[in-house]
């Protein structure tokens, strides 16, 4: 029934006298009064507990991957993870992350291989990215560790990489989130751009071309494979690009593919500039449209003659020859004004812009909110952590005892706490002193011989006039609790 409260208490190897009586009858009271409120601050701690727990577990994560930079157990590392946990209060008091998410992120970012002044920058740079995206925090941070490794970026020039990043993606037929889908599976190919702007224009470029995320990263990198395949430097091409020994073998085998790039060579089509290095990738696909333009005797007629077709198959596969086309059509034809913008300046501080505009937008102010209660959280489970620890070992050690008992007391056990388990829910331990909490409408004292071989003192506050049925208890007359159980004292204070 609605406020009503029932709490079983249960004292192993103790007495309990009438001061403890009435220590429950005034808990009983108090508890009869704030009954709701008391429901609603449980369960806060125990969200509260959560919380830390999370938090303190990704931040454990990330001391076991800085130990690899900073040593194990060194005075050095533990002034780093001290910062660190300051700075991840911070990161999260001033943003929309929660702590946990937070904490994630730093743990992203040390399992990445960055030190302690990489994941001070780097982690604001991934918040920008995120909120500017609308991303998991722990998502963008995957998304700057892969891909800016990848194409080479330092972190001198992240704010450089997350403007243009932020601002080609919304310029095109693309996201935040598809940009960065399809710069992890570029890879290394990404190397192969002039530049910063270059990239960005060649993600852009393909999104429009209609190929986004994964798909289009791995159209990109395994068009630039089966160009670069027939030539002298095809091996060295080959790992520098990343394929594996499979891939180079399955591509080397494509007689097709040494056909096409035959008759490219024929027009004087060639992957390579005159100091023999890879041309960048927008260059290519435009000389390659050129090539075939020129072969099919006008651009028009590519998608009608027979050689530039084969030829399309063999780079791009059967299934994405349209798309091969329209994304080297476009990378001769359409990319130039976003480029042109970049390297003007255009992009320029667009990052923070994006965020500080998504930041006014209701959603993030609700999250900016829930996320200084979550930090709430956070202190609140640190403090209680100490507290449910010292409880846990004593705990522990009963369900250990319990767990070893012979198969006659268990089961004796089990049939004398059933009358207790259908009586009401709940253990109540309190602490500063107090051991139990002591008898609201009857105390039983179980004496077998002429010592005291097991006393069980069942507290009940009942609901709806239900009782502890007398036979109940007497299944657990005859066993020695001091013997299998030893003396239990939970002390919370």
């Amino acid at each position: 029934m609605a406020g009503q409260t029932l709490t079983t208490t249960i004292l192993i190897n103790a007495r309990a006298g009438n001061g403890f009586s009435e220590v429950g009858n005034t808990l009983m009271e108090l508890g009869s009064m704030v009954n709701g409120v008391s429901q609603q601050l449980i369960e806060f701690g125990k969200d509260s507990v959560n919380v830390y727990r999370d938090y303190d577990k990704s931040m454990h994560e990330a001391e076991v991957a800085l130990a690899t930079i900073y040593g194990r157990d060194t005075r050095n590392l533990s002034n780093v993870m001290k910062d660190l946990d300051q700075q991840a209060t911070e990161w999260a008091a001033s943003s929309i992350f929660h702590t946990d998410d937070v904490a994630n992120a730093i743990a992203e970012a040390a399992r990445a291989g960055w030190d302690y002044d990489q994941i001070i920058s780097g982690i604001p740079a991934s918040m920008k990215l995120a909120q500017a995206g609308s991303l998991d925090l722990s998502e963008a941070v995957n998304y700057i560790t892969t891909s800016a490794k990848a194409a080479g970026v330092g972190f001198e020039d992240l704010g450089t990489f997350i403007d243009d990043w932020v601002f080609a993606a919304n310029s095109s037929n693309a996201t935040v989130e598809t940009f960065g889908q399809t710069m992890q599976r570029m890879g290394s190919t990404m190397r192969f751009t002039d530049n910063i702007a270059e990239l960005m224009t060649l993600v852009a470029v393909t999104a429009n071309a209609g190929s986004t995320g994964a798909e289009a990263g791995t159209m990109i990198r395994n068009s630039i494979l089966r160009l670069a395949a027939p030539t002298d430097k095809a091996a060295e091409l080959m790992a520098e690009l990343g394929a594996s020994t499979d891939e180079t073998n399955e591509i080397f085998a494509d007689q097709s593919l040494v056909e096409a790039n035959k008759r490219l060579s024929e027009f004087g089509f060639t992957i390579y500039d005159q100091d023999h290095q890879l041309k960048s990738v927008l260059d290519t696909y435009r000389e390659l449209y050129l090539t075939l333009g020129e072969m099919s005797g006008g651009f028009e007629n590519i998608e009608k003659n027979e050689d530039a077709i084969n030829i399309l198959k063999s780079i791009f596969g059967q299934r994405a020859m349209t798309e091969g086309l329209n994304l080297i059509r476009s990378a001769a034809e359409n990319y130039g004004d976003l480029y042109d913008q970049m390297e003007r300046g255009e992009a320029v501080g667009y990052a923070d812009w994006a965020q500080g505009t998504m930041w006014e937008s209701f959603d993030n102010k609700v999250e900016a909110f829930e996320s200084k209660i979550e930090r709430l959280k956070q202190v609140v489970g640190e403090e209680l952590a100490g507290d449910l620890e010292k409880a846990m070992v004593p705990i522990g050690d009963l369900v250990d005892k319990i767990a070893t008992m012979d198969d006659a007391s268990f089961a004796g056990l089990i049939g004398g706490l059933e009358g207790l388990a259908a009586a009401g829910p709940g253990l109540l331990i309190a602490g500063a002193g107090i051991r139990a909490v002591g008898a609201a409408m009857g105390l039983f004292e179980l004496v077998a011989g002429g010592d005291v071989k097991a006393a069980l003192v069942v507290v009940g506050l009942l609901a709806a006039g239900v009782g502890i049925a007398v036979n109940s208890l007497e299944k657990i007359k005859d066993i020695n609790f001091s013997e299998n159980f030893g003396d239990l004292e939970i002390d919370l204070s």
